[in-house]
């Protein structure tokens, strides 16, 4: 787990790209009102306390819109703009 920490610089800002919760749009469902939908714009603040969940196949970061906290999946994120030093680390993770 020490790779986010080599490799990142907190906080930056990122929009969610991806989803893998989106059973809540499959379904018809409304997510819960801490979720950051698709195309949201937040800063990641670090890891999450909780980046190690059972069954969870990723690393989650806390991250923050306005007053409103989350944890989110790195996985699902983009850094915004493109030429923050995060951008390559974290497009690198997403991929692989």
């Amino acid at each position: 787990m020490s790779w986010p920490h080599e490799h990142l610089t907190f906080p930056f800002d990122v929009i969610r790209q991806e989803d893998v919760d989106d059973e809540w749009y499959r379904f018809g469902g409304e997510p819960p009102p801490e979720h950051f939908a698709i195309g949201s714009q937040m800063t990641v603040l670090g890891i999450s306390g909780a980046a190690f969940e059972p069954g969870f196949h990723g690393v989650l970061v806390d991250v923050q819109q306005g007053r409103r906290r989350s944890a989110v999946p790195l996985q699902d994120l983009e850094v915004r703009p493109k030429d923050d030093p995060n951008f390559w680390p974290v497009r690198e993770f997403v991929v692989w």
